[in-house]
């Protein structure tokens, strides 16, 4: 039987207006119109308690269908947006550290979520019964905490990097339409079998960095997945279209360029060298005029600000990825080393 008690005051509720609806909660301030609730101000949401301390927006629940936490605010308050079952996306900004029990517990229609990186812990039952169909836990994360994401019978597919190291019982039970976990971490986490509870593990992939597939298939609970080895550990992104690296694939040499408009709005700062396991092999720092930095597998031979240039002819043949910071945020580029 589902626990509602933090609608037990529902009845005595409107749950519907019209017009633009705002107020205080701690040191935040939220605003509702046109089906939107965005929260901001400078530090975290309260807590709530889902039965005689409710959401102060609990009271138009029915009308919120999206909500955005803008910057400033650090975390997301137990029972913040439980049982708001129109509610359909929300955009979470980079300084929540934190995701509170209950927060998104009953949100049916909602499909989605992005989980910034700021984000290093989501609390009990935080999505439980939500209608997730993806979820990624971003390297941020430590802890996933106990039911977290309990029941949500929608969800087909999990993404876990590698900085989880706690997964609390039940985290998972009952998503029994999970067809796919890719877990980032090259060491099994230990777990309790509860944590996929009446799931069919058999028929569920779990995709594992291909140098631990052994670990994994010797792993308590683990073990019992259908398990396979992939290339993770860094994710090619696709931003910033205007930053080139090539030739792609190379033998030696490879050149990291700024092309076009975005020559006078963006410059390198740094590169990272990492392996398909996410393993960082070397990383230097660029300056705005042309320099050499020396490694041990690699020698940058050139950089200027609209252009790097390193040699990779000492690594061995395979993939690699460069991790490129700008000063507007970070690139991730595949390369191949012939």
């Amino acid at each position: 039987m589902k626990t509602r008690l933090f609608l037990g005051l529902a009845v005595l509720l409107s749950t519907a207006s019209a017009f633009a609806q705002s107020g205080e909660t701690g040191p935040l301030t939220w605003v509702l119109e046109d089906g939107t609730l965005t929260i901001s101000g400078e530090g975290e949401m309260p807590d709530y308690d889902g039965l005689l301390d409710l959401a102060p927006w609990f009271l138009y629940r029915e009308s919120i269908h999206t909500v955005v936490i803008e910057t400033g605010v650090t975390s997301i308050g137990n029972f913040a947006f439980a049982g708001l079952t129109n509610l359909t996306s929300i955009t979470i900004s980079g300084s929540v550290t934190r995701i509170g029990y209950w927060a998104f517990k009953f949100c049916e229609k909602l499909s989605s979520i992005t989980i910034p990186d700021s984000v290093t812990t989501i609390e009990g039952c935080a999505f439980a019964e939500a209608g997730l169909i993806s979820i990624t836990i971003p390297n941020s994360v430590t802890k996933i905490g106990l039911k977290t994401f309990y029941d949500c019978k929608n969800l087909t597919s999990i993404t876990i990097h590698s900085g989880v190291t706690s997964i609390g019982e039940y985290a998972f039970s009952g998503c029994t339409n999970l067809t796919l976990i890719t877990n980032h971490n090259p060491v099994p986490t230990k777990i309790e079998s509860s944590v996929f509870y009446k799931m069919d593990q058999g028929a569920c992939t779990l995709a594992v960095p291909i140098g631990s597939v052994s670990d994994y298939q010797e792993a308590e609970v683990w073990k019992e997945f259908n398990i396979v080895g992939i290339e993770v550990g860094i994710v090619e992104t696709d931003n910033y279209p205007s930053l080139q690296v090539y030739p792609n694939p190379t033998s030696g040499e490879i050149q990291v360029t700024i092309a076009g408009q975005a020559r006078n709005e963006l410059q390198v700062t740094s590169i990272e060298v990492y392996d398909v396991m996410g393993r960082k092999i070397q990383s230097f720092g660029c300056g705005s005029s042309p320099q050499r930095v020396s490694g041990s597998n690699f020698q940058n031979l050139e950089t200027s600000k609209h252009k790097t240039i390193i040699n990779l002819s000492n690594l061995p043949t395979g993939v690699y990825f460069l991790k490129i910071q700008t000063d507007d945020g970070a690139v991730v580029r595949k390369v191949v080393k012939n």
